[in-house]
Parts: C-alpha cells; sequence; structure tokens
C-alpha cells in the first residue's frame, strides 16, 4: 500500500517537462532549429514598428518598448542560428535562457495588450447601452424586455472575440512547449559532454558558464545516480564526487 501511494514527484515532473523529440516526431536539435528560425521571422515583423517611430507615427509607450526588445533579440537569435545545429554546449545554454527570457517578456506584453483590447471591447460595448437605456425611459413598459435583453450582451462572448481567445490561448501553449524543448536540448548535450561547473576556472566567463550551468549540472548528476554502479572502490569515489558536485 505504501509503494502504491508513494510517488517520485522529482522524477515525475522530470518526465513531464523533458521533451524526448520535438512534437514527436524529429530530434531536439531539429526543433530548436526550428524555433530560433521562427522566432527570427516573428521578430522581423518588430522591424515595421521600428520604422513606424522614425515616421512619427503615434505609438505608446509599451509598443516602443516591444518594438525595441524584437530588435535586439532578433540579432541575438540570427547569432544563435548559426552555432545551434553545432551542438555547442555554451550557445544552447544561451538559447535556453534568451528563448525563455524573451517569452516572459512577450508573455507580459500579451497580458497587457490583451487587457487592453478587452477594456477597449467592454467600453465600446457600454456606449450603445447608454444610448439604448435613454431611449428606453421614453417607451412605454411594453418595451422593456427589449431593453433587458440587449443590456445583458457580454463583449467577451461575442462571436468576432472567441477566435481572438482561442489565438491568445494557443500562442501561450506554443510558447511554453518551445521552452520545454530548449532546455530539453540543453539537457541533453549537457549529459552528453558531461560539462561541469567545475571545469571552468573563476574568471568572468567561467563564473558566467558556472551559473548558467548550475541547474542543468544537479539535474546530470540526478540522472548519473539512479544508474546502477558496482561497489567497488573507484566506482564508490566517482559516486562520492558527483555527490559532492551537485551542491558546490
Amino acid at each position: 500500500m505504501n509503494k502504491i501511494l508513494h510517488f517520485n514527484f522529482p522524477r515525475l515532473l522530470e518526465r513531464f517537462f523533458i521533451q524526448k523529440k520535438f512534437f514527436g516526431i524529429c530530434g531536439l536539435q531539429t526543433g530548436c532549429e526550428f524555433i530560433v528560425w521562427f522566432s527570427i521571422v516573428n521578430k522581423l515583423c518588430g522591424i515595421y514598428g521600428v520604422l513606424a517611430l522614425f515616421q512619427s507615427a503615434d505609438v505608446s509607450f509599451a509598443e516602443v518598448t516591444m518594438y525595441v526588445c524584437s530588435f535586439i533579440f532578433l540579432f541575438i537569435f540570427g547569432w544563435l542560428s548559426i552555432y545551434i545545429p553545432k551542438r555547442t554546449v555554451f550557445h544552447a545554454l544561451v538559447f535556453s535562457y534568451t528563448y525563455l527570457i524573451d517569452s516572459l517578456i512577450n508573455f507580459l506584453f500579451l497580458i497587457f495588450f490583451s487587457i487592453s483590447w478587452f477594456m477597449h471591447l467592454v467600453e465600446n460595448a457600454a456606449i450603445p447601452d447608454a444610448g439604448v437605456s435613454t431611449l428606453t425611459e421614453r417607451a412605454d413598459a411594453g418595451s422593456a424586455v427589449d431593453n433587458t435583453t440587449t443590456g445583458s450582451t457580454n463583449p467577451f462572448l461575442q462571436a468576432e472575440s472567441a477566435p481572438s481567445i482561442i489565438m491568445l490561448v494557443l500562442v501561450a501553449g506554443f510558447r511554453i512547449y518551445f521552452i520545454l524543448v530548449t532546455i530539453s536540448y540543453s539537457s541533453e548535450l549537457v549529459l552528453e559532454s558531461e560539462t561541469r561547473p567545475q571545469q571552468f576556472q573563476t574568471n568572468l566567463s567561467g563564473r558566467i558558464m558556472r551559473l548558467l550551468l548550475k541547474p542543468y549540472s544537479m539535474a546530470a548528476n540526478r540522472v548519473y545516480l539512479r544508474k546502477p554502479l558496482p561497489r567497488d572502490e573507484n566506482n564508490s569515489i566517482e559516486l562520492q564526487r558527483r555527490l559532492v558536485e551537485e551542491f558546490v
């Protein structure tokens, strides 16, 4: 009974989040190549926003910030697209962290513009309702039913709002899945190369690499420790070394 009730939650989360293939069809490297080029095409759309700034177009501060971020990430993804096919650990780590940061920024803008758009729908729906209520005050009691039906219209449930809501949910879902793919690809390279933070020097670049590798190194050590080892002296020393590395 205790075995049935016992769940290894870290291992369960690892199986859920760590992907083995891209959409279950192709490898993670191919998936990351698709993601980085898809991101480049997506960021190219931000160039039109930058051009609008030079044309003195009426844009808000949030739109200006979004266009500038798109322009910066366009160069980063363009640089990473050269090294992703080469399966280098450093560039895979930079890509996973960069895509994570870019996704978080996009989520913030998505939430902000979605709220602004829905508030605009509510304001537009409130203006006709105010006019209808004024007219119905002068009508007889028989027309009160029509006023109640008109005023109960919810702008969030209108036919033109449903596809937009579905599209927002799909975009967010694909973004989350792409984040998992980039993290899984980085974890795969770290496991294959057996890269550890202790292999790098204490200079600035080495410290950055140690910081980037820390979460992946702990996950890689847990995978290593789950493998059965014969209990001879050399393997015991190796096991102790990996245990120490996980917490260094």
